[in-house]
C-alpha cells in the first residue's frame, strides 16, 4: 500500500469511527459552526457599536438607545458562544469515550483472530503499544480537529460571507491569502509527513531494541554482555534522533515560511486599511474590525501549521495499527461454515501437503488415522513434524492440499472456534496467565467452575500440595508467563487446566521433556488422570512416558517411518524405535 493511500486509510477509519454516532456528530458539527459564527458577528456588532458612538449626525438620545440594543445582542452573543463550549466539550467526550472503547475492542478481537504466522512475525509488546497509541491518537486527532482544524476554515468562511457585504475585494483579498497559506502548510507538511514516518520506525526499533533486552534480562546478566547490548542501543538511539532532528528542523523552516506569511499579511491588511479610509471607503469601526480579523485570522493561521504537523504525526503513529485491522486474516471461515458436532472423535489426517510461509515444504502427501478415544504418541528427533501436526489439527495454519477430518467431518468447513473449543493442549513450555493459581487453572470455564473442581483437577495433577504450601495458595498471583513458579508447577498446573476443561481431544506436547524422575512420575500420573476416556495426541522426547499407549508413530523428515504398539516395536529389534529407546537407557 502506497503510503499516502496509508495515511488516507487512517482519516476513513477515524472518520468511519465517528459515522457510529451520527447524532452526536452533528451536534458537535453544528455547534462549531455557530461557535465560529459567534466569534465572527461579536466583532462585527462591536464595529456596529464604534461607528454609531463616533457618527455625530445622530441625537445622543438615538445613540444611548442603539448602544445598547448592540450591547444586549453582544452579550447574549457571548452567553450563548459559552452555551456552545459546553454542548462541544460534552458531545466531544461522548464521540471519544464510546469510539477509544470501539477501538480497544476491535483490537483484541482482531489480534485475536489472526493466524499463528502473524504472530511469529510479530512482537507482543509491539502490539500492544500500537494498540495503545491509535486509541491515544484517536482522542487527539479528535480533539484537534473539532477544536482547531475546523476553526481557520469556518473562520475564513465566515469572514468571506461577511466581508462581501462591504467592500468585495476586501474579501477576496482574505479568501486568497488564506488559500494561498494553507496550500503552502499543506504542501511542506506533505513533505514533512516522510521525515516522520521514518522518525516513527527508528522509535518503534527503539522500542523492540529495548523491549528484547528487558525480556532477555537473564541472558545478559549470565554472559554480561551488557555493554554490547548498550552500544546497540546507543547506535539505535542515535539512528533514532538524527531522523526526528531532520523532521524537526523541516518544522522550523516552515515555521519560518508561515511567520514571513503572517507578517507580510499584517502589514498589507492595515496599509490597504489606511487606503481605504483616506478615501472613505470604509468607517473607523470597519478598521478596527478588519485590525481584529486579521489578527485571529493570524493566529488561526499560524496555528494551521502546528495542527497540520500534529495530525501528520497522528495519522503516521496511527497507521501500523490501522492497517493490521483492516489486514485480512490469514485463516478464515467459509462463509458456509457449520458448528463441528460430533459423536466419535476419530482423527485423520488425508493425503495432507503443508509448508510454513518462511521454511520448506514439510509434508507432502501425509496420511494417518487416530482411532477415536485411543492414545497415539508421536515419535523421533526435534524437526520431524510432530508438533507442527499438533498446529494443522487446531488449524493454526492452512493446509496446501488434502484434508484433516475429526468423525469425517473437514475442520475447514467448520467454525475455528468451535473446533478448537473441543481440544485441550498441553504445551511444552506452559504459559500462565498473570493471574491467581484459582483463575488458572479454572480459566477455560470460569463462570461455571466451583473451586471444589478446581480442587479436585489440582489433586489429579499432583499439584495440590504444592499450592497449599505458597504462601497465599490458590490466591497466589503467579506473574508474568508463571514467573514465580518452577516448570515442572506451571507443567502441573497446566495439567490441571486440562483435566478441567475435560475435552474430548487432548494433547501433550513435550509435556515430560524436561524433568527429574521423580517430576516425570508425578506428571506421568497426572497425564493418565488427563487422558481417560479422551482422544489423545502425546508427542514425546522420553521414550518411557509413553509405553502404555495404543499406538506409536514414529516420525523422520516428516513421513511415518513406524507406527506400532510399544511391545511390538521392542520385539522388533531392528526397528528405530528401539535404537531409540536403548540410547536412550545407555546416556539415562
Amino acid at each position: 500500500m502506497k503510503k499516502r493511500d496509508s495515511l488516507k486509510q487512517v482519516i476513513l477509519y477515524f472518520i468511519s469511527l465517528c459515522k457510529q454516532q451520527k447524532f452526536t456528530s452533528s451536534i458537535l458539527f453544528v455547534s462549531k459552526l455557530l461557535l465560529v459564527w459567534a466569534s465572527i458577528t461579536s466583532p462585527w456588532y462591536y464595529k456596529e457599536l464604534i461607528d454609531i458612538l463616533s457618527n455625530q449626525t445622530i441625537a445622543k438620545e438615538q445613540i444611548v438607545t442603539q448602544a445598547l440594543n448592540i450591547f444586549i445582542v453582544i452579550c447574549f452573543i457571548e452567553l450563548a458562544a459559552r452555551v456552545l463550549w459546553r454542548f462541544i466539550d460534552f458531545s466531544l467526550i461522548r464521540i471519544q469515550i464510546k469510539n477509544m472503547r470501539r477501538i480497544a475492542l476491535q483490537s483484541f478481537e482482531t489480534l485475536h483472530h489472526h493466524s499463528s504466522n502473524f504472530f511469529t512475525s510479530s512482537m507482543g509488546w509491539a502490539l500492544l503499544a500500537k494498540t495503545h497509541k491509535l486509541i491515544f491518537w484517536f482522542e487527539s486527532f479528535t480533539t484537534i480537529f473539532f477544536f482547531f482544524l475546523l476553526d481557520p476554515f469556518l473562520f475564513v468562511l465566515s469572514i468571506v460571507v461577511i466581508m462581501r457585504q462591504q467592500v468585495w475585494y476586501l474579501w477576496a483579498f482574505y479568501a486568497i491569502r488564506s488559500l494561498i497559506y494553507w496550500w503552502l502548510q499543506y504542501y511542506l507538511y506533505q513533505k514533512k509527513v516522510k521525515y516522520d514516518r521514518l522518525a516513527t520506525q527508528a522509535r518503534t526499533k527503539s522500542n523492540w531494541l529495548l523491549g528484547d533486552t528487558i525480556t532477555n534480562f537473564q541472558t545478559i546478566a549470565s554472559f554480561w554482555t551488557y555493554q554490547q547490548e548498550f552500544s546497540n542501543f546507543e547506535q539505535q538511539i542515535e539512528e533514532t534522533t538524527q531522523k526526528a532532528q531532520k523532521a524537526k528542523i523541516l518544522n522550523s523552516i516552515i515555521r519560518w515560511a508561515t511567520m514571513i506569511l503572517s507578517v507580510s499579511f499584517y502589514v498589507s491588511t492595515v496599509y490597504i486599511s489606511i487606503l481605504l479610509r483616506e478615501k472613505d471607503i470604509i468607517t473607523i469601526g470597519i478598521i478596527i474590525l478588519l485590525q481584529i480579523y486579521t489578527l485571529r485570522l493570524i493566529w488561526n493561521l499560524n496555528s494551521v501549521g502546528n495542527i497540520v504537523d500534529m495530525i501528520f504525526q497522528t495519522l503516521s503513529q496511527s497507521e501500523e495499527m490501522v492497517d493490521i485491522i483492516q489486514q485480512p486474516y490469514d485463516i478464515q471461515d467459509k462463509k458456509d461454515a457449520q458448528k463441528l458436532i460430533v459423536k466419535k472423535w476419530e482423527i485423520e489426517f488425508k493425503n495432507i501437503s503443508f509448508q510454513y510461509p518462511w521454511w520448506q515444504q514439510v509434508f507432502k502427501d501425509f496420511s494417518l488415522t487416530i482411532p477415536a478415544w485411543q492414545k497415539v504418541a508421536f515419535v523421533w528427533h526435534s524437526g520431524s513434524g510432530k508438533s507442527t501436526l499438533v498446529r494443522l489439527l487446531y488449524r493454526f495454519f492452512d493446509i496446501q492440499s488434502g484434508h484433516i477430518f475429526i468423525d469425517q467431518k473437514d475442520i475447514s468447513d467448520v467454525f475455528q472456534d468451535s473446533l478448537r473449543q473441543h481440544i485441550s493442549l498441553v504445551p511444552q513450555e506452559p504459559i500462565l496467565f498473570h493471574r491467581t493459581i484459582w483463575q488458572n487453572i479454572g480459566y477455560v470455564n470460569a463462570a461455571n467452575t466451583t473451586q471444589e473442581q478446581i480442587v479436585q483437577a489440582a489433586k489429579k495433577a499432583h499439584c495440590y500440595d504444592f499450592i497449599m504450601q505458597l504462601e497465599k495458595g490458590f490466591d497466589t498471583l503467579v506473574w508474568e508467563r508463571g514467573a514465580k513458579l518452577s516448570w515442572w508447577q506451571k507443567q502441573r498446573i497446566a495439567i490441571a487446566r486440562a483435566i478441567l476443561a475435560n475435552r474430548p481431544i487432548v494433547v501433550f506436547d513435550e509435556a515430560t521433556a524436561a524433568l527429574d524422575s521423580q517430576s516425570e512420575k508425578l506428571i506421568q500420573e497426572a497425564i493418565n488422570n488427563a487422558i481417560t476416556g479422551k482422544t489423545c495426541l502425546i508427542i514425546a522426547h522420553r521414550l518411557s512416558t509413553i509405553k502404555d499407549v495404543d499406538k506409536i508413530v514414529v516420525l523422520d523428515a516428516w513421513k511415518i517411518v513406524e507406527i506400532w504398539t510399544h511391545q511390538e516395536l521392542l520385539n522388533n529389534k531392528n526397528s528405530v524405535y528401539t535404537k531409540m529407546r536403548e540410547h536412550q537407557s545407555s546416556h539415562s
